[in-house]
């Protein structure tokens, strides 16, 4: 049986390029697992038409002041716009250096304002990525890769078999 052809969008707000980073890493697993299908963009540069089009959505921020960066806030409001969202798979990931308060607000609002049907695991990085961080992102995309094509919840938890990754402010 053939797959049917997929389009993941995945998108990031970056200041320093850390989840710039850390949105290659969950890329690159979605690409091993579903070889093809991602298009990774700066959510500057993401229209509606894109959005209205993809099949999955997973979008990434910073932290700063306990929120995510205003222009995934804009990116938010645009994605609002495209109702076809609605129901699709959606993950969410963020970079923090004091706390992670960003992360359960970019869930919330992809859950309960775009509509879409939240992957359950979390990525959290604390600071710059690590290799291992890098790593942790890579599964946790090809995690959610696995739940775009399953609709199976996946894990609970974090990206990964460790307890690292969750938010420690958070818990789903």
């Amino acid at each position: 049986m053939v797959e049917p052809e997929r389009r993941i969008l995945v998108v990031y707000a970056s200041r320093t390029g850390n989840t710039r980073r850390l949105a290659e890493a969950v890329a690159a697993g979605i690409e091993d697992r579903l070889p093809g299908t991602v298009m990774l963009k700066p959510v500057e540069e993401v229209g509606l038409e894109e959005l209205r089009a993809c099949d999955a959505l997973a979008v990434g921020s910073p932290t700063y002041f306990r929120d995510i960066m205003d222009p995934a806030k804009r990116f938010l409001f645009l994605a609002e716009q495209a109702k076809e969202l609605e129901g699709r798979p959606g993950a969410a990931f963020t970079t923090y250096g004091w706390g992670c308060d960003g992360l359960p607000m970019l869930l919330s609002t992809m859950e309960h304002i775009l509509g879409l049907r939240m992957f359950k695991a979390q990525l959290a990085v604390k600071e710059k990525a690590s290799d291992h961080d890098l790593e942790r992102a890579r599964r946790f995309g090809a995690q959610f890769a696995g739940f775009v094509v399953s609709g199976a919840e996946g894990p609970a938890g974090p990206g990964g078999d460790d307890d690292e990754a969750y938010c420690p402010v958070f818990r789903r």
